[in-house]
């Protein structure tokens, strides 16, 4: 029994040295050296020649740094901005009493216009909402006028209101309780609460709540825009493609508005100057297109989610707000995942997406909130990685076994889409990802090799058979890729140099013309690479190909310092959730060899937010990062 011991641990000894080998070997090398020199390279705009010049001419010194100082005074000081500041600290200042007298009268009123409307004057359209609303109102309003606080304390003081506005959306405790006495009369509380009521006779009490919560959202985005990059990575999976591009829009509007009263940074590194130039190729692919009206549209779209891209990591810029924009991600990819597997057990699964004769014993497939199993897949491969960062990084109980729940739900929903680009990608993604969080990861896979023939008899006969079938021309899904795959390299050939337009329009125009194997039609080309060749020609593909390479470079630079450096050993879980963003990144790119990934605006949309976020995180997290990024509210 010692003899078995003793053999066991110099196996393992022997495996461990093996390892470290692999990993000193790897960090000489001529590629790991250059995947690790991003801090080297990330300041490169910084010391362009433009910036030397100014720098050597004075011009930044006696005129940008005056000029922006003079615009952002002019613009703080400007009427605008000083009433809203002040109506805003007045309406926290009001007393939680004369909200509620306030709430109170509307609801009596909206109530009374109702049942006025209805038997007074005969209005049988006349929607019974409003009277359940007006009711609503009034019985709310009754706690609400036992308490004279301010509004700004009573939202501190609570342990929900205070959760929502101090621990979710970041507003400092100070900038909401002013301290102030409790201002506010009941009287115009009343008067005003009336006028609401009886204009419900025009206007349906919904809308005008609607439009009230729509005012407070977007004094909230003009305070603090980094609320619309929470928003948007935690709403993207519900709403339709124009609204996630409107928050764009509504969020990039708010952050120049601080950007103009110097309230925020702007800053450019290598990879953000190598986003821009993908940008401007997208947008050239839709003015230059061989058909202007089937590219420009998507190609503005396209551009509106890049914005989403600086958004993030101009925003993103302490640990704080990166941990709520990662629990923002987790928490929805949990939601998206419950709604799939409850979809999979109790939902009326859709059997257009398997080949029933090949994998009868599968179901069907599902899409929770995505139209198409295969998108849903390639967001939950984005999305998932995260969840295990959180499992290893979480130092309490609790935590854990919260994260491995989350962990759990996005795992078998992936299985439940039966997506086999995508289990595939999540493989090779989380290799790499166990490959960067520990150098025993070499040790597991020598002896997770010689487990790999026992698999079938462990794993579900479904989920063997699915996997088994890749490459399999039997298969119907199969052959329709090959077939698109061999047109789609003709038509690239023809186009490489200038691409075809930016969008999936021009494709579908021109396909039918490359046509094979009886397949005339076809949305795209099943392949993410040929796809930007075909749309923006081989310089918008080497564009692309660039991002990718100098967003590992940042990822893996981050990820190998040593941890005996105080930053990051002090944050740890930064360099977990870096890896967790690559890999995702990896595994999303990974399945793009086999299918359009950027099919759905909301995956292209949620590709650049993933991409932006763990940017952020290096950036954040870095030694070097300086102070003068506190946020001024």
């Amino acid at each position: 029994m010692q003899n078995n011991k003793l053999r066991g641990s110099v196996i393992l000894s022997a495996l461990d040295r093996f390892s470290d080998a692999v990993y000193s070997a790897m960090s000489r090398s001529v590629i790991g050296a250059a995947l690790t020199r991003y801090g080297k390279d990330a300041d490169a705009p910084s010391r362009s020649f433009a910036s030397l010049v100014s720098e050597r001419m004075g011009l930044t010194r006696n005129i940008t740094i005056p000029a922006k100082r003079g615009i952002g005074a002019a613009a703080e000081n400007s009427f605008v901005i000083q009433s809203v500041k002040r109506l805003a600290r007045f309406l926290l200042r009001v007393s939680v009493q004369v909200y509620g007298i306030g709430l109170f009268s509307a609801g009596m009123y909206t109530a009374i216009m109702f049942l006025i409307s209805r038997f007074a004057l005969n209005n049988t359209a006349a929607d019974l909402l409003s009277l359940f609303i007006g009711a609503a109102a009034a019985i709310l309003s009754v706690p609400l006028m036992f308490s004279q606080q301010p509004l700004g304390e009573a939202i501190c003081a609570g342990q929900l209101s205070s959760f929502i506005f101090v621990t979710i959306l970041g507003f400092r405790p100070e900038n909401i309780a002013t301290g102030s006495r409790a201002a506010g009369k009941s009287t115009a509380a009343f008067v005003t609460g009336m006028l609401i009521g009886l204009s419900t006779y025009i206007v349906p009490p919904f809308y005008i709540i609607i439009g009230i919560v729509g005012i407070i959202a977007a004094y909230l985005l003009l305070s603090m825009p980094e609320i619309g990059v929470l928003a948007l990575l935690a709403a993207l999976p519900f709403l339709p493609t124009m609204a996630i591009a409107g928050l764009v829009v509504v969020t990039a509007v708010c952050y120049l508005l601080k950007l103009i009263r110097g309230k925020r940074t702007l800053r450019f590194e290598l990879l953000d100057v190598a986003v821009l130039i993908f940008m401007a190729f997208t947008l050239c692919g839709g003015v230059f297109s061989i058909s202007r009206a089937l590219s420009l549209k998507p190609a503005l779209l396209y551009a509106c989610f890049i914005i989403g891209y600086f958004l993030v990591v101009n925003l993103i810029r302490t640990p704080e707000w990166a941990n709520r924009c990662i629990a923002a991600v987790m928490f929805s990819a949990f939601i998206v995942s419950a709604i799939g597997i409850y979809e999979n057990f109790f939902g009326q699964l859709d059997l257009k997406w398997i080949d029933k004769e090949m994998f009868e014993n599968i179901e069907g497939r599902v899409v929770s909130t995505f139209a198409n199993p295969n998108v849903l897949a390639e967001y939950l491969i984005l999305t998932l990685p995260f969840a295990l960062a959180a499992f290893l990084a979480a130092k309490k109980s609790h935590s854990r076994f919260g994260a491995l729940i989350l962990l759990g739900a996005s795992a078998l929903c992936l299985v439940f889409t039966w997506s086999r680009g995508a289990w595939l990608g999540l493989m090779f993604a989380l290799l790499i990802f166990f490959l960067i969080y520990s150098r025993r990861t070499v040790t597991v896979l020598c002896f997770g090799l010689l487990a790999l023939p026992f698999l079938p008899l462990i794993l579900p006969a479904n989920i063997v058979e699915r996997f088994s079938s890749i490459g399999n021309m039997a298969d119907t899904s199969t052959a329709y890729r090959v077939h698109i795959w061999m047109g789609s390299l003709d038509m690239a050939r023809d186009c490489i140099l200038s691409g075809l337009g930016s969008g999936m329009g021009v494709f579908s125009a021109v396909y039918p013309q490359y046509s094979l194997g009886g397949i005339e039609a076809a949305p795209h080309s099943h392949n993410l690479y040929l796809q930007l060749a075909i749309e923006l020609g081989i310089f918008g593909l080497l564009s692309f190909l660039v991002i990718i390479i100098i967003f590992a470079q940042s990822a893996l630079t981050y990820c190998s310092r040593p941890r005996t450096d105080g930053v990051t050993q002090s944050n740890d879980a930064s360099r977990l959730f870096i890896a967790a963003g690559l890999c995702g990144i990896l595994a999303f790119l990974i399945q793009g060899m086999t299918d359009y990934v950027w099919y759905n605006y909301r995956l292209y949309a949620m590709f650049w937010l993933i991409l932006a976020l763990t940017s952020a995180v290096a950036r954040c997290s870095a030694p070097l990062q300086t102070q003068g990024d506190e946020f001024l509210h």
